[in-house]
């Protein structure tokens, strides 16, 4: 456990940098300490709404590409036909008017 607590502590230094002093920090240093943040931040959002525009793209181009397979392959399922005669159907529409005619 200690030791995946170091290597936890040394991966937060590597990616966050070591504490800042800020109580006796003047306010310009406090300014460009913030300022310094503010970039981070921004370049980090940047680089995130890079990376998640870029997983949506993939995900549909393995869309677009399972769809290319099956069209390929030709595994789609064909819908049952009901079988529907012609005549009945003039039939019963027939009926219909007949019956708002009356």
């Amino acid at each position: 456990q200690e030791r995946k607590a170091q290597e936890r502590r040394k991966v937060i230094d590597e990616r966050c940098g070591q504490p800042r002093d800020l109580e006796t920090a003047s306010e310009d240093d406090l300014r460009r300490l913030c300022e310094q943040y503010h970039a981070r931040a921004a370049a980090l959002e940047s680089t995130k709404y890079d990376l998640e525009h870029e997983v949506t793209m993939k995900d549909y181009e393995i869309n677009e590409l399972n769809i290319a397979v099956n069209d390929l392959r030709g595994k789609f399922i064909k819908p049952t036909l009901k079988k529907v005669s012609k005549y009945e159907n003039k039939f019963a529409k027939l009926q219909k008017k007949a019956a708002e005619f009356n």
